[in-house]
């Protein structure tokens, strides 16, 4: 990996800025009180993820070990206990944060409706 090679804080800037539009988007990250040390150190983490349209991102039941952020698309919210779409979300928002923090399982399904973009933060 060339990022490897270079100095620490040329390597976190270029990662800063690859993401700078999901910083942007994201008013959690994005808002007057985040710290830049937050987003320097959520930058080399987060992974990009292209899923297609219909795809499941993940089962609701599932161990959770993924924090999903829309860059771009539209994510559906599904249930067991439900014959309709709960949600449909997406540019800047994030999802799968239930069961990541609290160490559990997905309390819901979701699927791409449409083709995504995600950064992905896995706990592992």
């Amino acid at each position: 990996d060339v990022l490897r090679l270079l100095p620490p804080n040329l390597r976190d800037d270029i990662l800063s800025f690859n993401q700078r539009l999901l910083f942007e988007q994201v008013p959690l990250l994005s808002g007057p009180n985040t710290p830049s040390a937050m987003r320097s150190r959520l930058a080399p983490v987060l992974e990009k993820r292209v899923m297609f349209a219909g795809e499941e991102i993940f089962e609701e039941g599932a161990i959770g070990s993924e924090l999903f952020f829309i860059v771009s698309g539209i994510v559906e919210i599904l249930s067991q206990h439900s014959t309709s779409i709960v949600k449909a979300i997406s540019d800047g928002c994030y999802f799968g944060d239930v069961a990541v923090i609290l160490g559990g399982r997905r309390t819901a399904s979701t699927q791409a409706r449409t083709n995504l973009v995600l950064s992905v933060i896995s706990r592992h």
